[in-house]
Formats: C-alpha cells, sequence, structure tokens
C-alpha cells in the first residue's frame, strides 16, 4: 500500500489533472494495487490453482460520468488514451487498453451501466 502522502499527492494530481483534461471535477477517485500471480499466470481462469498477491505498484482513477454515450480515458503513464461510443467499443491497440475495455464490457452486462471518463 503506498503511504498515505503518497497517496494523498497521487489523489491531488489526478484530480488537477481529470481538471485540466475535462474540464470539470472527478466524481470518485479510487486506487487498487497491483498482483501477481505466484504460481503463474492463466492458471486461476482455467481450473488450476493460483497464489495471488498485492504487489507495491498501484493504479489510481479518476472518473465522471458522462450523459453523451462515449468513453474518454487518458493514461499519461501508459502513453495514451482511448475514446469512442460505448455501444462501438473499438479493437484495442495496446495491452493496457484491454483491462478498460474488458471492464466495460463486464459493467455494461449490470443494471447500471458504467460510461466514465478516466485518468490515472
Amino acid at each position: 500500500m503506498p503511504d498515505a502522502g503518497a497517496l494523498s499527492r497521487r489523489r491531488r494530481a489526478a484530480a488537477a489533472a481529470f481538471r485540466r483534461d475535462f474540464g470539470r471535477d472527478p466524481e470518485r477517485i479510487g486506487w487498487g494495487p497491483g498482483r501477481i500471480n505466484i504460481v503463474g499466470e492463466h492458471t486461476d481462469y482455467s481450473g488450476g490453482l493460483a497464489m495471488p498477491a498485492a504487489i507495491d505498484r498501484w493504479v489510481l482513477v479518476a472518473l465522471a460520468a458522462r450523459d453523451d454515450g462515449r468513453v474518454h480515458v487518458l493514461a499519461p503513464d501508459m502513453g495514451g488514451g482511448l475514446e469512442f461510443a460505448l455501444d462501438e467499443p473499438p479493437e484495442p491497440e495496446r495491452s493496457w487498453q484491454r483491462f478498460v475495455l474488458g471492464l466495460l464490457a463486464v459493467s455494461s452486462r449490470s443494471p447500471t451501466p458504467a460510461c466514465a471518463t478516466t485518468t490515472r
């Protein structure tokens, strides 16, 4: 887990970047740890055993709902962004985009679909 000072600084920086890039305050800011599988990848979803563990890397996301049916993601640490209509998701061009598209695919099946702008 990041120390409280580092997390606070990152939250403020994410909020400032969100305001700069989208012209409004984020509605939510959240963070989560990175993880590894001690046993290896691909075993957890194919019936094998896995031992996930948090590592000293983490991601911070600032987001706000949109009312135009579009998704706009900025990932400055990953060197890019992604913007598309929610009902026309693109093929991912970079590996990190698969996580965004997967999250939206799963959440769009819920009663409250996710339509958000995010920045890391």
